[in-house]
């Protein structure tokens, strides 16, 4: 069981511990368009993962007695989609070369669709608990 404050310095470290991790990452890289979109999905999912956990936490103040799992599910599917529509428009209007910009983009997606699953379920635990 954990809080949503828990959650977010966790969720705070995964992000600072990725944003060192590509930096140190992409100084042995040439490419400036392989950098710079790298940082527009690090930004990316950073943004989307904040908007998730402030859905889920309006959800649960406007109706706490709905099913936060089937929010949380319902966010992850719309972030996939999101997730898609947002690479479908890169390679139409800016991918020039190579297809190895796909490489950062799921390192990413895993990561935080990971550490969402896992954390919103917990929280999901924590709110159904508190509640009852």
């Amino acid at each position: 069981m954990m809080s949503l404050r828990e959650i977010l310095f966790r969720w705070v470290y995964i992000v600072i511990g990725l944003f060192l991790f590509l930096f140190l990452g992409l100084m042995f890289i040439d490419s400036p368009s392989f950098k710079q979109f790298t940082w527009v999905c690090y930004a990316f999912f950073v943004s989307m993962s904040l908007v998730m956990f402030f859905i889920l936490k309006l959800a649960n103040s406007q109706q706490p007695s709905i099913s936060l799992t089937s929010v949380v599910l319902l966010l992850l599917g719309i972030r996939f989609l999101t997730s898609a529509s947002f690479i479908v428009l890169y390679i139409l209007f800016f991918h020039k070369g190579d297809n190895y910009f796909i490489v950062p983009f799921f390192v990413m997606y895993g990561i935080f669709t990971i550490f969402e699953s896992i954390y919103l379920q917990k929280y999901c635990n924590y709110l159904e608990k508190s509640t009852s």
